[in-house]
């Protein structure tokens, strides 16, 4: 919402773009009588508005205020196609394909069931042609475990809520072979 002193007429608004393409006004109005508008903003980009006003007291320049808009993460196909292979003790490589992702870094929030329990997990995740790797939090019980992405977000907390699932094994590490600790030559 973007508002300037009340009571003046003639009041001249400036807004960056294309109505119903770049921005939505929501609210209030940028005529000549509006000393208040809400804009729902489309496209993403630092957005300036303006406004000033002729009668009364004139402002010397126009008033102006600058907003950022990032993007919202768009996960249109989003899919888990694959996992590395998982070991108890480590983590398990993960690719996330959203082929409608802009290429940048986002935060990927995850959940695990199964074998392995572990709810809200956070990692920086750099997005290139809508494919992201990242590997998991350290997995320490071999057997089935599910990875739930809940949502990604851009850093500027933009976020798009998810719901899609790979279900992975956790192999166990080789078992310590026995035998005896010193032997003999020639002997067994």
């Amino acid at each position: 919402t973007y508002t300037t002193q009340p009571g003046q007429l003639n009041y001249i608004w400036t807004v960056p773009g294309v109505s119903g393409a770049d921005y939505t006004i929501t609210g209030g109005g940028i005529g000549t009588s509006s000393n208040t508008v809400t804009l729902q903003w489309l496209t993403p980009g630092n957005k300036t508005v303006t406004v000033n006003y002729t009668t009364g007291c004139a402002g010397l320049f126009a008033a102006s205020n600058t907003t950022t808009v990032s993007i919202t993460p768009n996960l249109a196909g989003l899919v888990i196609p694959s996992t590395g292979v998982s070991c108890a003790g480590s983590g398990t490589p993960i690719t996330v394909n959203a082929g409608s992702l802009a290429d940048g870094t986002y935060i990927v929030t995850y959940d695990l069931t199964g074998a392995n329990s572990a709810t809200g997990n956070t990692v920086s995740t750099a997005f290139t042609s809508g494919t992201g790797n990242f590997t998991t939090a350290t997995l320490s019980t071999p057997g089935a475990t599910t990875i739930s992405i809940a949502s990604i977000s851009t850093i500027t907390g933009c976020s798009t809520t998810a719901s899609v699932t790979k279900t992975f094994t956790v192999n166990p590490l080789p078992a310590a072979i026995g035998g005896a600790g010193t032997v003999c030559p020639a002997s067994t």
